[in-house]
């Protein structure tokens, strides 16, 4: 991460966390820990089910996920990006926005988010599947924003109240309990 791991929050208490060596924990001693070098705030430990099922179904099958999903807007007659970028104009964000991408996936509308952001931008990618977010990060690595990447349940937010000036999700809502 090339960010400040002070943004993130106790997903349950909402409280401040403190980061030492490779955990986080807040002053009612929840302890989060890093899942291959992500953050893990993976709230409640037993997710509801059909946070659960979200979750299991994207596990081992990011790659295939990526792959493929293109095939859904050729199949509707629609061009990929230009569609992506007609949601993302809708934040009305600038260079210096801070914006969360809720179930950011592998990083297609990430990439996208990206490119508008520089300078003092910030740019925070939450997905509750480490799959996902592993290929999301792997895409991002060499883009020269302010970035963080956690693991989280949408429900269960790892932020602050009122620091983002948009927050963006492409499709996945349906799949948040």
């Amino acid at each position: 991460m090339n960010i400040n791991t002070s943004i993130f929050i106790d997903p349950a208490t909402k409280e401040t966390l403190i980061f030492k060596s490779s955990e986080f924990q807040s002053v009612s001693g929840n302890i989060f820990y890093l899942k291959n070098g992500i953050p893990d705030f993976i709230f409640p430990k037993v997710l509801e089910k059909q946070d659960k099922e979200a979750k299991e179904f994207y596990e081992g099958r990011a790659q295939q996920y990526d792959d493929t999903l293109h095939l859904t807007f050729h199949t509707n007659s629609e061009d990929e990006e230009k569609t992506r970028n007609s949601f993302i104009d809708k934040l009305n964000i600038n260079e210096s926005s801070k914006v969360l991408e809720i179930a950011c996936g592998t990083g297609r509308d990430s990439m996208l988010i990206a490119k508008r952001l520089s300078g003092s931008g910030e740019l925070h990618l939450q997905d509750i599947s480490e799959d996902m977010i592993s290929i999301c990060l792997k895409k991002m690595k060499t883009v020269p924003i302010k970035k963080s990447f956690c693991l989280s349940n949408a429900c269960y937010l790892p932020y602050p109240d009122k620091y983002f000036d948009a927050t963006y999700s492409f499709g996945a809502m349906g799949e948040f309990s």
